[in-house]
């Protein structure tokens, strides 16, 4: 259908996998079909960043909740759901991207009151309004089960996409391992700082880089960021730790941390899908990851370390003594299934 328009909203879209995803998918359609037009509806902040990428699309800006609430009320169709909150009316070939484990009952009581209460009035929504939508994707077989659990909703499918940035090759690698994450108290930051100081007070000082925001954030992540960049500050000073915090960077420097990284490491203990466990697959980086079933579900790792400083410290040292140049030591098990999804938007 020539004239037929495809709407992808997200105004609650601001940062982390959520942003990447978003911003993917968007510009893979442009790109794919330029004859087609597609409406986006999102926040100033993102919209700026996507004009500035020169991405062709309409746009509808949304910055408060009364004008976030009179879209979901408003009947869209042909429509992907990002952000994951269903629309209050129902619509014509609708689609949900559920990319928010928290949002299941597997929540977790480290974030503070007030962010678990949004998560408990968002859950109480989508019960309502879940069934306004033809079909849920989601991103892993873990996923679907909780929401399952959760919403009592079977019209879910695994529906994996991610960036792929270019195949390239480095031998002249700068850092040992690099850890691309904000500071969410899931991450797990603290996990490495130990790891490393047990490494340093042993003389083993590898090079790592972070992206642990520097700047003030205004919500409810403020307090734990700056408890967190203080935390990096003491044990580099204190350790003399090899850390690089490089603060919040955009994708294109994601890129080059990766192309000049051995490893990344990962240490998060709760993940909806992991995408830098699979956004990297064509550098020649290899992975460190905690051993939980969220990466089993996204790569199959040779090395994997446990959730103590001890063994996460005796792994980091495994893989600088056996690190080898173009001998990548992970499989990626999840295949790209963006095209399955404009499939489903296109008819």
């Amino acid at each position: 259908m020539k004239n037929k328009i495809i709407s992808i909203f997200g105004p609650n879209i601001k940062e982390g996998g959520g942003k990447a995803l978003f911003f993917n998918f968007i510009q893979y359609f442009v790109e794919k079909h330029p004859n087609k037009k597609i409406k986006v509806f999102c926040n100033k902040e993102i919209l700026n960043e996507l004009l500035i990428l020169k991405v062709d699309a309409e746009y509808i800006e949304i910055n408060n909740f009364f004008t976030h609430i009179f879209y979901l009320f408003k009947k869209i169709d042909n429509c992907l759901y990002f952000g994951n909150l269903p629309p209050l009316r129902k619509a014509k070939n609708t689609y949900l991207f559920f990319h928010n484990i928290y949002l299941t009952n597997d929540s977790s009581s480290k974030y503070n009151l007030k962010r678990r209460a949004q998560f408990f009035i968002i859950k109480i929504y989508n019960k309502f309004f879940l069934r306004n939508i033809n079909k849920i994707f989601c991103q892993s077989d873990l996923v679907k089960k909780k929401f399952i659990k959760t919403y009592n909703i079977t019209n879910v499918e695994i529906m994996p996409f991610y960036k792929n940035f270019p195949e390239s090759k480095n031998n002249n690698k700068i850092y040992d391992f690099c850890y691309i994450a904000f500071a969410e108290p899931h991450k797990n930051h603290i996990l490495i700082l130990e790891a490393l100081k047990i490494l340093a007070l042993k003389n083993i000082f590898p090079s790592i880089v972070l992206t642990v925001e520097k700047n003030k954030v205004d919500n409810y992540r403020e307090k734990f960021r700056n408890n967190l960049i203080n935390q990096i500050e003491f044990y580099k000073k204190k350790y003399s730790l090899n850390i690089l915090n490089l603060g919040k960077v955009e994708i294109d420097t994601v890129e080059t941390i990766y192309k000049q990284s051995k490893c990344i490491i990962f240490p998060s203990k709760k993940e909806t899908f992991g995408l830098p466990l699979l956004e990297a697959q064509k550098i020649d980086i290899d992975i460190l990851p905690i051993n939980l079933p969220y990466v089993k579900e996204v790569i199959n790792p040779e090395v994997t370390f446990k959730d103590n400083k001890e063994d996460c410290a005796f792994k980091m040292n495994y893989y600088i003594k056996n690190y080898y140049e173009n001998n990548k030591n992970f499989v990626v098990l999840q295949t790209n299934k963006i095209d399955e999804i404009l499939h489903h938007l296109l008819n």
